[in-house]
């Protein structure tokens, strides 16, 4: 079988990625507004690559909840405070998934 993503550019996988997840999110959590999110990955698709890990590092949950109030400081360059709000309200501290965080993201692949 050969590699039918070899032809596709970086940007293009990327694309696909973001597909992916809209579509694993609106299946999952189809009560959930996803737009916000989605315009945040939908970047990824038109910026320099080498951007990438200190932006999106700020959206990820652990980071998020290390926070109760915005914080112009940390994110202002990054987030502003309405999309903030809505990435707290995604995930709650209690949920079960919070516990296995920690772990999932110091775990080397």
């Amino acid at each position: 079988m050969s590699n039918r993503l070899t032809p596709v550019s970086m940007t293009g996988r990327m694309a696909y990625i973001v597909m992916c997840i809209e579509k694993y999110l609106i299946i999952k959590y189809p009560d959930r507004d996803w737009r916000t999110l989605s315009k945040v990955l939908w970047k990824s698709t038109s910026m320099n690559w080498g951007d990438w890990a200190e932006l999106y590092s700020n959206y990820i949950p652990d980071v998020i909840l290390q926070y109760d109030a915005y914080d112009s400081d940390e994110f202002a360059d990054y987030i502003d405070e309405n999309t903030f709000l809505l990435l707290r309200r995604f995930t709650p501290v209690s949920h079960p998934a919070m516990k296995m965080l920690p772990l999932i993201l110091s775990t080397h692949f």
